[in-house]
């Protein structure tokens, strides 16, 4: 996932969470990592967020999450979506 701030002012970090993902069933969260900020993978909740900063005009990050399919997902789609707050 790339999260871009377009804008011409800088996104800061602000208090909560700035990308919030919870995994659909079908998927077993195994971990998350950033290029930049902070991403913490809560495997109990299947939940990833990100805390952190853009600066204006193309800056961006990086999020790596990493997952399992669980058996018994043969034929189905698994689709996700993650949140953005700034």
């Amino acid at each position: 996932m790339t999260l871009t701030n377009t804008g011409t002012a800088n996104q800061a970090d602000n208090a909560g969470n700035e990308f919030t993902d919870v995994l659909p069933a079908g998927l077993t969260l195994a971990g998350a990592t950033a290029s930049s900020g902070t991403a913490l993978a809560t495997v109990g909740t299947n939940t990833v967020t990100w805390n952190g900063s853009l600066a204006p005009l193309g800056g961006s990050v990086v999020i790596t999450i990493t997952a399992t399919i669980n058996a018994g997902t043969l034929g189905t789609t698994i689709s996700n979506q993650g949140t953005v707050a700034y």
